[in-house]
Order: C-alpha cells, then structure tokens, then sequence
C-alpha cells in the first residue's frame, strides 16, 4: 500500500480529508495493521482504551469491518464496542484486497441505537448512550447523522477508485513506451 503512494502521501491526503470533513482518518493493511496515523486520536477513545476491555476490541472490529467492506467492495459503516460509529473503505488492487482507509469515531445516535452490541434492547442501549453522553470528552467527538456519514464514506471510496485507476492506467502507458524512447 505504502510502495502504490507512499507513506507521506496518504497520510497529508488523509490529514486533508479530516480537515474538509471533520472526520480523523488512518489506513489498515489487510491484516487491520495501522499503517499511517491518524491526525489525532480523540481523548475519549484514548481514556477508554486504558479503562475499558470493549475499547482492546477495536482493532479486531475495525480489522473484521475493513475485511467485509472488502468482500462486498463496498463501504462499510459500523458501530464499535462504545457506540461510536466508524467507517471503512477497501482499498482494492487488480481484485486483490490490500487494506482499508478507516474514518471515525463519529457520535450518531440513530446508527447506535440499531445496534445490539449496546445492550439487548433500545432501552438499554438509550441508557448507555446516556451515560455516556454525560462525558465531556465524549461530547467533543463530531456528531452526524446517518446520511453525512454515508456521504463522507461513499466519496472517499470514489476518491480511491479513481486514484487507483488513473495510477493503473499510468502504469499501463509505461510499460508500451518502447524501451529505446527510454534512452536518449
């Protein structure tokens, strides 16, 4: 992934992306590895990740997310152990899986309530958020609605497209410029 754009690149394009969409991004390789940083890791995730074992499972839910996102080629937008929601887009090379740009956390009440991992039931789940919502760093984190997150999801996963398509198309003029046009 590093050796298709380098390392500086991805992560000023990623830094970029948060920038315009409010929204901390990083890249995984396929086996959910971290391979660029993200431009800052929000306090709550940080403070979480010291106090609470659902925040050591984050990785693997990142890793199992990128990983279906790229079975099905498409985004993926999910919500981890805290209620957060998170989104992942496959980067995918001549049909060949070989990472992900990861974006998130996101506070989205609408997503997190759907999902059982919060609690066996909306009620348990509300109450949960509740408590966290009391959280002054919990507050800080941006907060969309369903439809921005698809949106944000659903552009950086064109922007990849294409950049791989133009970077396969550039490759292919290469390789037919006749060796001899190469030397003066």
């Amino acid at each position: 992934l590093i050796g298709l754009f380098g390392k500086q690149f991805l992560e000023e394009m990623q830094n970029k992306l948060a920038e315009a969409t409010g929204v901390s991004f990083f890249i995984i390789d396929y086996k959910g590895e971290p391979v660029t940083k993200g431009e800052k890791e929000e306090k709550f995730c940080k403070e979480r990740k010291k106090e609470d074992e659902k925040c050591s499972e984050c990785q693997i839910s990142r890793a199992f997310a990128a990983a279906k996102s790229a079975i099905k080629n498409c985004t993926h937008i999910f919500t981890c152990p805290n209620g957060l929601v998170h989104m992942a887009i496959p980067i995918i090379v001549n049909n060949q899986y070989i990472g992900a740009m990861v974006g998130g956390p996101i506070r989205c009440e609408e997503k997190a309530l759907k999902e059982s991992e919060l609690g066996d039931n909306e009620k348990e789940r509300k109450q949960f958020l509740e408590k966290l919502g009391e959280q002054k760093e919990y507050q800080s984190i941006p907060a969309f609605t369903e439809k921005r997150i698809a949106a944000i999801a659903d552009m950086v996963f064109l922007l990849f497209k294409e950049m791989l398509r133009v970077l396969k198309t550039v490759r292919d003029l290469i390789t037919e410029i006749p060796l001899f046009m190469w030397y003066p």
